[in-house]
């Protein structure tokens, strides 16, 4: 796995699902179809806590303060939504992975915390969890507001 910076020039909106937890939103996205898009985002500190050897996730992991599927029209174009979570035009911190489950969204978001930490890379915000359908499987991307400088 790789930490990148994604640049992102539009804003994705997302109209709110209510799903409760990462396993639950797994289970959206495998039954889902090609494209569609699915986040979750949690409270940086509700998710992650600092320690003497670094960051570590909180296991099991807490719910999501918020979680969406991607607003499409019947043509498939993505449109504005109303509410629900939203990524924001802005630089990112980012990885992406495979998950099968809760465990393996977990490792993913603590390797996302521990190798910007290690990296001395620096977020705010939410940290995000994005999951999108992709060549018949889902990928899964952790996320977080770069700060720069």
């Amino acid at each position: 796995m790789e930490l990148y910076t994604l640049r992102l020039n539009r804003p994705l909106a997302y109209r709110a699902l209510g799903a409760r937890s990462a396993a639950e939103l797994l289970e959206h996205a495998a039954a889902a179809s090609e494209g569609d898009e699915f986040i979750a985002l949690w409270d940086g500190a509700a998710l992650i806590s600092d320690g003497p050897d670094g960051p570590r996730v909180a296991l099991p992991l807490p719910a999501p303060a918020a979680c969406g599927a991607i607003a499409t029209t019947a043509l498939g174009e993505t449109t504005e939504a109303d509410e629900g979570p939203r990524l924001e035009t802005d630089a990112y911190l980012f990885c992406q992975g495979r998950a099968d489950g809760e465990a393996a969204v977990a490792e993913l978001l603590e390797w996302f915390a521990r190798e910007s930490w290690w990296r001395k890379e620096r977020y705010e915000g939410p940290i995000y969890l994005r999951l999108v359908r992709e060549d018949g499987k889902t990928a899964v991307q952790a996320l977080a507001r770069k700060i720069e400088g």
